[in-house]
């Protein structure tokens, strides 16, 4: 081994002793320690401080209490008017039904009535231009019947000769009242 060192310059051995006095320093195992202690506040102050705390969180509390009451109260309020709106609602739409019904049924009778005036239109019609076709003049036919029906009461009653004199009296429209064609 001695030979070893000798090979070993000496300004070398030198800087090697400093760092192994150098890392014995450093690595010591006492820790650093202040050499006073920070101040603590007096347990009346700190006693104080929580009262205050507790009392703050208690006031807060309440508060809070009492706001979620009014907000229950008001939630409630608006569930109950809600409810009320539904049933509303529900009735609106039950009579709306009915009456849609109603308007349906309404309908189909328009409908129907309409259809059933359209033909007693045409039915009219024809018989008016079958009227007209065949000349028979309703008020001359009307004058017609009631002189006859005049003459037959004066015949139940005995009066032949008044009974004669209103037929030649309503003749002329009786032959007016007959029809022209075939």
């Amino acid at each position: 081994m001695e030979s070893e060192r000798a090979e070993v310059p000496a300004d070398t051995e030198a800087k090697v002793d400093e760092l192994h006095d150098r890392d014995a320093k450093s690595t010591s195992l006492v820790p650093w320690v202040p050499k006073t202690r920070p101040k603590r506040p007096p347990k009346t102050t700190v006693t104080l401080i929580a009262v205050v705390l507790l009392l703050v969180a208690t006031i807060v509390g309440v508060g809070a209490h009492y706001q979620l009451g009014r907000s229950v109260t008001s939630l409630n309020s608006e569930r109950a008017r809600l409810r009320h709106a539904e049933s509303l609602l529900l009735t609106a739409r039950s009579q709306l039904t009915a009456v849609q019904s109603q308007s349906d049924a309404a309908a189909d009778t328009l409908e129907s009535a309409t259809n059933q005036l359209a033909a007693d239109q045409t039915q009219l019609a024809h018989a008016q231009a079958e009227i007209f076709a065949q000349g028979v003049s309703i008020s001359q036919l009307d004058t017609c019947l009631s002189g006859v029906e005049k003459s037959l009461n004066q015949i139940s009653l005995g009066d032949q000769t008044a009974a004669a004199a209103t037929l030649s009296g309503v003749a002329a429209n009786c032959q007016n009242a007959e029809p022209s064609g075939p």
